[in-house]
């Protein structure tokens, strides 16, 4: 499946290898000189695990991560027992598709109210900070929305994880509340913000971005 436009939109030109009948995906996604996406494999254990176990990466991530030691063994049987039905997870690779720099999914999924959630990290300091979460951002919402024919999609971060919520909102996600005191971190309790975005909300911005650059909105076809 592949979108039938050159239209700017929110990832120009990307493939995507699942189609609306929520079938894994079993191939790379990949984007034309950008990042790319392809599933976790047991073989990915060992880096997650390195990446898993540095605090500062994942302090602000679910209580299933930041409470637990992680080792090589235990991920490849999570990764093993994963059921694509309930959850996508993928290894992101840098722009040449050589160099695995972070890891990323779809979760949550419920197939009947086609909702889920969406997480990512960047696993080395080396590579943060260079613009890499909103393409990460990026990839995650088409496969979500065009590929997974989802109609909602959910983000939460911690009120103190700046970075990530100016991420998420000036990726289009919108703010609709927050839990108080929901989040044990470095010993203090802090509040966690809501953010979603549903197929309304995504197909706005393409048709927006379909304008800006002059070609007539819905110009994009699925095939």
């Amino acid at each position: 499946m592949t979108t039938g436009s050159d239209t700017p939109l929110l990832i120009p030109d990307t493939t995507v290898l699942a189609g609306p009948d929520h079938a894994p995906v079993t191939e790379a996604i990949v984007l034309p000189r950008q990042l790319s996406l392809r599933p976790v494999e047991p073989a990915d254990a060992p880096l997650l695990a390195r990446w898993f176990n540095d605090y500062e990466n994942i302090k602000w991530m679910s209580t299933f991560v930041r409470c637990r030691k992680h080792t090589t063994e235990e991920l490849r049987q999570d990764i093993v027992s994963s059921d694509p039905s309930s959850e996508r997870l993928f290894m992101v690779y840098d722009e040449w598709g050589i160099e695995p720099i972070g890891h990323a999914g779809i979760d949550g999924i419920d197939q009947h109210d086609r909702r889920a959630e969406i997480f990512f990290l960047i696993g080395d300091r080396a590579n943060q900070g260079k613009g890499y979460g909103r393409m990460i951002l990026r990839l995650l919402i088409e496969q979500a929305f065009d590929a997974m024919g989802l109609n909602s999609l959910f983000a939460t971060a911690a009120v103190e994880n700046h970075a990530s919520v100016r991420l998420l909102e000036s990726g289009g996600f919108r703010r609709i509340g927050i839990r108080r005191e929901f989040n044990l971190v470095d010993g203090a309790f802090v509040d966690e913000v809501f953010l979603d975005m549903t197929r309304k909300d995504y197909q706005a911005m393409k048709d927006g971005a379909a304008g800006i650059a002059g070609v007539p909105a819905g110009g994009t076809q699925m095939q």
